[in-house]
């Protein structure tokens, strides 16, 4: 791998920031997210040994932390599928609602609906951050 395509890939890599949330995560999501920061900093402590070394080995390191690292990412992606579920589809009922009205001539109503889908939404990618972060 030239330098340049490893540097690309871990610009892929945006670490998790902890955000302040007034749920607590649950402790396998906190542990799936602690293990993908390391895994991010393993990827870029061998990138930096290749360009350093520029040998096969340190390439076939580097491949295996990636697959390591996208594997915790699926895994965290799958422990936080159940928790958004409920309210994907609180956002999606509301969505319905909000035609509804607007189709049946309620425009307060509708407007109604409307700024609760926004509150909802943005209360909803805020959890969802909270849970895998940027990715």
């Amino acid at each position: 791998m030239r330098t340049v395509e490893i540097y690309s890939a871990l610009l892929l890599i945006a670490p998790l920031t902890a955000t302040a949330q007034d749920q607590t995560l649950p402790a396998n999501i906190v542990t799936l997210r602690a293990r993908i920061v390391a895994d991010a900093a393993n990827l870029r402590t061998v990138a930096k040994q290749i360009t350093d070394t520029q040998n096969a080995s340190s390439e076939k390191t580097y491949v295996d932390a990636r697959l390591k690292y996208d594997a915790d990412l699926n895994q965290l992606h799958a422990a936080a599928q159940p928790l958004l579920a409920a309210r994907e589809a609180n956002l999606r009922l509301l969505l319905a609602q909000t035609e509804a009205a607007t189709i049946a001539g309620d425009t307060q109503q509708a407007a109604s609906f409307k700024t609760q889908y926004r509150q909802q939404k943005s209360s909803y990618k805020s959890y969802r951050q909270s849970l895998v972060g940027n990715f």
